[in-house]
């Protein structure tokens, strides 16, 4: 599909490719795609093997288009995971610069528990290339420090997004991080495919891959330098005009522990 040079395509590809960021202690759902202007609430279920509680969260979600070049959106989240209980607010700025370059910028704050983060920031600069604008290419950074104030990450992300002449949008990432003590080095991949359309549905198949420098699950247990695999399913459908659900799936795995997770939200666009 071709994408217009207006601003509403040009917002709606952002929130397309910065789904491949990490925002909120965990990356953006792909599939979390609609109009500018949005709130979403939601509940989530992920069950646990290997001895692991099951995890249980709320959460609301949305986005404000103050004006043709600037859009807020932000996320507050209520989790309990690993038998603690914690919550998870972040606050993001996107700007368009013109028709070419956009950018954004992040900022998260966590409760006193081992999941969330203390905080974290997270930017990115991203440019439209070809004739038709449809092929945009990010360079993300971050940095996040954990409750335990002892672990640390930092973070680069190199991302692009293709919109083919039909209705489909592929995706895929590489990203690089560097985390403390230790100065340990890991790489995760991500390959992701959406079909749909705005005000419709959009569907989202996505598979993340790679190493894991460290996991805090407890104050007393932290699972270290190990490979893990992430799969998303994700169906954002719109009943009507302005009201819709999202439905998440998703499949976690990793040598210690399997988790499968659903969440479903109702989202209002206006």
């Amino acid at each position: 599909m071709k994408i217009p040079r207006d601003t509403r395509s040009l917002r709606l590809a952002l929130v397309v490719l910065l789904s491949a960021l990490p925002i909120a202690g965990r990356c953006v759902e792909l599939g979390e795609i609609g109009s500018a202007n949005h709130i979403e609430a939601g509940i989530s279920y992920s069950n646990l093997t290997n001895g692991y509680s099951d995890w249980r969260g709320t959460y609301i979600r949305g986005a404000w288009h103050q004006n043709k070049d600037l859009t807020w959106d932000f996320e507050a989240s209520h989790d309990q995971r690993f038998d603690q209980t914690g919550q998870y607010y972040a606050l993001g700025a996107t700007y368009l610069f013109n028709e070419d370059w956009f950018g954004s910028l992040h900022y998260g704050v966590g409760s006193d528990v081992v999941f969330f983060p203390k905080s974290r920031v997270d930017a990115a600069i991203n440019y439209r290339w070809l004739e038709q604008r449809n092929l945009i290419t990010t360079l993300g950074v971050g940095r996040i420090n954990e409750n335990d104030n002892l672990h640390e990450n930092k973070y680069v992300l190199l991302g692009a997004s293709y919109y083919f002449t039909s209705p489909f949008i592929i995706e895929a990432g590489l990203t690089k991080y560097y985390s403390s003590p230790g100065d340990v080095e890991s790489d995760r991949v991500f390959l992701a495919l959406t079909y749909g359309k705005d005000k419709v549905r959009y569907i989202t198949l996505r598979h993340d891959t790679g190493n894991e420098a460290y996991q805090l699950v407890s104050e007393e247990q932290t699972l270290v330098d190990f490979d893990s695999d992430v799969t998303t399913l994700i169906w954002r459908e719109w009943w009507s005009k302005n009201i819709g659900t999202n439905l998440l799936l998703e499949f976690y795995e990793n040598p210690f522990y399997e988790r499968r997770g659903v969440a479903l939200g109702v989202f209002v666009d206006f």
